[in-house]
């Protein structure tokens, strides 16, 4: 009786140990899903509250990352690291009271850093910036 539960345990425990953080392109695919709805949406509060969502998934698994590899980051981790320090000022943004005009100029330059050709991280965000300031 005591094996039947010992075997189960140490297999689920393995399976946990196994499991890989998020890459870049799981974090492309859920931006994608979580911005789908407010394209059309006027309500602030649900726009922050999505884009919460995808900064708690971004610091759960740069977490993960570090808790697998705390001496050096894989290729993986850094790609993830751009994404979410290209989004930050998004983050930062959703804090502020008022989203005026000037401040959505200011988040579209703090995202794109005036460069000409945007990054694929860049357009990302500069998606996110769209639907948070029309």
């Amino acid at each position: 009786m005591r094996h039947s539960l010992v075997i189960p345990l140490i297999l689920s425990f393995s399976v946990v140990a196994i499991a890989a953080p998020k890459e870049i392109a799981d974090f492309y695919s859920e931006s994608k899903a979580l911005s789908a709805d407010l394209k059309a949406s006027s309500k602030k509060e649900l726009k922050i509250k999505k884009l919460k969502e995808l900064e708690a998934s971004f610091k759960k698994t740069r977490e993960e990352y570090q808790k697998q590899n705390p001496e050096e980051g894989s290729e993986a981790e850094q790609k993830v690291n751009v994404l979410y320090y290209t989004f930050e000022p998004l983050f930062d943004f959703t804090a502020k009271k008022t989203w005026d005009d000037k401040a959505c100029i200011k988040l579209k330059f703090d995202v794109s850093k005036d460069e000409e050709k945007p990054t694929p991280e860049q357009e990302e965000a500069l998606k996110w910036v769209k639907i948070l300031c029309d």
